[in-house]
């Protein structure tokens, strides 16, 4: 009834809710909503969030991808009207305001900067007018060539918007066939692949996991009739765990197999029963880390360890499982611990940092996707100050990727300067700064490290004043790849509270 109320403006008919344990699926399924005298419907995230990313369909056969605040398109969003014209860019209220890019049906490209839906001027930032240009497919193309881009395509059986790979259908999508299925979810290489949500013209309805265009995972279906059944799912069929509710009330609760009923489960709840096999740890998310003593104490950022319920830290030899010491959420820093005694063990400066003094971060940007060694980049220190004259924190222009979080900033001696902590968030920047950053990063300064290893009663090394021998082989030996762990369920509780790997990892 709430969110009926909420939706007032725009829905006519019944508001349906779900609320399903481990499944990265629909909440919220609106009836006859914009005048569209058909079945719309909305994307919400685990958490049940109605304002964030979502995919629309009207009744109009216009198509809107992005996000969504109070019921209106806000934030970055792709929009396909029924014609054929096509923008990317950012929104308010429904209305197209700040950079983006207009392709009218006969292909004609316009970027620039819009306030209120009216086109003001160009975009004087050439790098984002090409990126935003090149995240809508190009239709004047073959489709076979649309890489990592946003595309609206027919088929012989229905039609299609959302992400493309390699020409492929990859990542967040919407298909609806010509005998009115509808499929909203993730895909992989032209499959419907993830968590999804399936819909009938008879109104039967499906969410859950699919994997490779099967019903295979956890899922919740409904019936027609009103029966309803939450469990394990293989190949379209009910098999595993689960429960069917019949109409009249009378349940069904336990191992299932090619849909026929074999045995009761011992627990007829199935939220514990999925909170039992909810055991196994997947590598979720990854930082960097540096020793800052012999007894192998390990520094990273706070960010980086938040929420994991493992802690491995990689060294060239070995792999440790760490022990937390000590954190700090305010400053972003924790100390982990491992078996181990590092062959380097990394200076602490004792000068203040000065604008334009040479520094280095040592990390691993983007985990290992790239590869698994180390990766140095180069840059001075461009501000004194962090984000909103954060006095703890110093600005650099090296370049920090994803990965990079934890690792160590130092000079040409070893000397550690700061702890890489982030970079300028990009969606932040379009939205508030109208650009897109380049090489605006950020540490944690070297004295905030110092006061929180002092605390914990770390012997700091002091900092040296002459080159150290061979500092690549020590930096090596001293910087280290740190993995998060997580279940599944813990997997879906943090995915908003922090940069985390995509659920392919589940698959």
């Amino acid at each position: 009834k709430i969110v009926k109320n909420h939706f007032s403006d725009i829905v006519n008919g019944d508001v349906e809710r779900y609320e399903l344990d481990n499944i990265h699926a629909l909440n919220f399924i609106l009836k006859d909503s914009l005048g569209g005298g058909g079945s719309e419907t909305l994307i919400n995230d685990a958490q049940g969030k109605t304002h964030g990313q979502g995919v629309w369909l009207f009744g109009n056969k216009d198509l809107y991808m992005g996000g969504n605040l109070n019921s209106k398109n806000n934030g970055i969003g792709y929009y396909r009207w029924a014609n054929g014209d096509v923008f990317l860019g950012t929104w308010k209220n429904d209305l197209k305001n700040g950079p983006g890019v207009f392709i009218s049906q006969n292909g004609a490209i316009k970027p620039g900067v819009w306030k209120d839906n009216e086109y003001i001027s160009s975009l004087s930032n050439s790098s984002l007018k090409q990126k935003l240009i090149k995240l809508v497919c190009n239709q004047n193309i073959n489709y076979s060539n649309w890489n990592k881009c946003i595309g609206y395509k027919t088929y012989k059986n229905g039609r299609y918007i959302g992400y493309f790979k390699n020409g492929k259908r990859n990542g967040r999508g919407i298909y609806r066939w010509n005998s009115n299925i509808t499929f909203v979810g993730f895909w992989k290489n032209g499959l419907e692949d993830g968590s999804g949500f399936y819909e009938w013209p008879n109104e039967e309805i499906f969410i859950g996991n699919v994997k490779s265009g099967n019903r295979t995972g956890v899922g919740f279906y409904k019936w027609t009739d009103g029966d309803v059944y939450l469990g394990d799912w293989r190949n379209n069929k009910r098999t595993g765990k689960g429960t069917y509710i019949y109409t009249n009330g009378t349940k069904k609760t336990g191992i299932w197999q090619n849909n026929k009923f074999i045995s009761e489960s011992k627990n007829n709840n199935r939220s514990n029963n999925l909170k039992s096999i909810d055991k196994k740890l997947y590598h979720v998310g990854s930082g960097t880390g540096f020793s800052v003593s012999l007894d192998g104490h390990v520094v990273t950022n706070n960010h980086v360890i938040k929420g994991c319920q493992k802690i491995d830290i990689h060294t060239q030899e070995n792999s440790y499982v760490s022990k937390l010491i000590a954190n700090d959420e305010k400053n972003d820093l924790a100390l982990l611990k491992i078996d181990f005694k590092p062959d380097f063990v990394f200076p602490i400066a004792n000068e203040s940092p000065q604008l334009m003094d040479e520094i280095y971060v040592a990390g691993f940007p983007f985990g290992q996707k790239i590869s698994s060694s180390i990766k140095i980049t180069k840059g001075i220190i461009s501000s004194l100050t962090g984000f909103g004259n954060d006095y703890t924190r110093m600005q650099i222009d090296a370049a920090m990727q994803p990965g990079n979080s934890g690792g160590p900033v130092y000079n040409k001696y070893g000397n550690v300067y700061g702890v890489a902590v982030a970079k300028l968030d990009y969606k932040y920047s379009i939205k508030r700064l109208n650009t897109i950053p380049e090489l605006t990063n950020f540490a944690i300064k070297a004295s905030m490290l110092k006061s929180f290893l002092e605390a914990s009663n770390i012997k700091i090394r002091s900092q040296v004043r002459s080159p150290l021998e061979k500092l690549g082989k020590n930096i090596q030996s001293g910087t280290f790849y740190i993995s998060c762990m997580m279940t599944k369920s813990k997997y879906y509780q943090m995915r908003s509270k922090k940069v985390l790997f995509d659920e392919d990892k589940f698959k």
